[in-house]
């Protein structure tokens, strides 16, 4: 179990929303200016930081966040996230959390 503490955890956040690519572009980008020092150290090292996108899923578009975390920062992270999604309008009352475990994994 040691080895597990080393690794990172796979992290997806996600609320719906009605922004453009280009608002989401802008507002992701001022949101990781004033972050960074949080970003630098809730991110895996060597991991280049978080990612943002829209995808539309059943019909509605979605703001993503998609980062590599280190243990024990999920709750920290997300609450950094759900500021960004809140700030790209996203409806964070419907906010979904996936946090992939790679120690967990079976296969």
């Amino acid at each position: 179990m040691s080895e597990c503490s080393n690794l990172p955890l796979f992290i997806e956040v996600m609320a719906p929303t009605f922004l453009s690519e280009d608002m989401l572009f802008y507002t992701a980008t001022s949101w990781g200016f004033e972050n960074r020092d949080a970003i630098n150290k809730y991110v895996w090292d060597g991991c280049c930081g978080v990612i943002f996108y829209i995808e539309s899923m059943n019909g509605e578009n979605y703001a993503i966040a998609r980062a590599v975390i280190k243990r024990g920062y999920t709750e920290h992270f997300v609450n950094i996230i759900k500021k960004a999604l809140k700030g790209l309008g996203a409806d964070v009352t419907r906010l979904k959390v996936k946090v992939y475990d790679p120690c967990k994994c079976q296969g």
